[in-house]
């Protein structure tokens, strides 16, 4: 939260009102390597393929019907 919206509504960051835990730039970062890292695995590519071919876009089929 900026400061000018810290004035705005009253409150200051760490004593009206908590400093927020987790600093959600660097937790998104963080997670957003880590998934990319295990899609990387083979098992992990290897298990995506095969819950794609039982559970995949059915949109081809319909066309069919």
């Amino acid at each position: 939260m900026s400061s000018q919206l810290q004035k705005q509504v009253g409150l200051k960051l760490g004593s009206g009102y908590p400093k927020p835990i987790v600093d959600h730039k660097a937790a998104y970062a963080e997670a957003r390597k880590k998934i990319y890292a295990l899609k990387k695995r083979p098992e992990v590519k290897s298990e995506s393929e095969r819950v794609y071919q039982k559970h995949g876009s059915r949109r081809s089929l319909s066309k069919k019907n």
